[in-house]
């Protein structure tokens, strides 16, 4: 069964407003993209979540090492920490709000720096999921080859998406438009709430990788 899928409209000023970085990165990503802004905030919970003020978000100074995650201070400090991994001959590592993985990503961006950027990450992110949204016509499925081309760990990445995306809050202002996949419905929660959840550093789906044998 399909539900509709609600877009929301950014009325001028509205994002701008709230001081959370990945979400206003997450905002202009992917209303430049045509990427629902609820998804874009669920993936971004889920690769790089932290509770903050304004409840459990995306947070854009983070970076995961072959699966050993972790959340830094400022900009400089986890640029900091991406820089000795590179220095140490390491790749195989995401940053940013949406973990976008060195090794698989870092020759589409113009230095590393730009990488772990919160809007530079988002657009690459937004990109990406637009992407696979065009060749799966489903969002829920884009979201889940975002993290891995492997079913099993696809399906694993969605039901977290999904659990996000089921959280509770406020309804924002709404369009809605045809079906495009999502199984529930866009409200504002991302912005608002104190939820609890879990946070599970992901990556996105691997377009080329050095060092990363083994990996999905």
């Amino acid at each position: 069964m399909r539900f509709l899928l609600l877009v929301i409209l950014w009325p001028s000023g509205a994002i701008a407003a709230v001081t959370d970085i990945c979400a206003e990165a997450a905002a202009s990503a992917a209303q430049k993209h045509g990427v629902p802004y609820d998804l874009m905030m669920a993936v971004g919970r889920v690769e790089s979540g932290r509770q903050t003020d304004l409840g459990f978000m995306p947070w854009p100074w983070t970076i995961n090492q072959a699966g050993d995650g972790a959340f830094y201070d400022s900009e400089k400090d986890v640029e900091t920490k991406a820089v000795s991994l590179v220095s140490a001959g390491k790749s195989n590592f995401d940053v940013g709000c949406f973990q976008v993985n060195y090794g698989w990503h870092g020759e589409h961006f113009a230095s590393l720096e730009t990488m772990i950027d919160p809007a530079t990450n988002a657009d690459y992110a937004a990109t990406l999921l637009k992407q696979l949204y065009d060749e799966k016509g489903d969002w829920i499925k884009a979201a889940g080859a975002y993290h891995s081309g492997t079913e099993a760990e696809a399906k694993t990445y969605i039901a977290k998406v999904e659990a996000a995306l089921g959280q509770p809050g406020s309804e924002p202002e709404f369009v809605a438009e045809s079906s495009g996949g999502l199984t529930q419905a866009a409200v504002d929660w991302f912005l608002r709430d104190g939820s609890e959840a879990t946070a599970t550093l992901g990556s996105l789906v691997k377009l080329a990788c050095s060092d990363c044998e083994g990996q999905p």
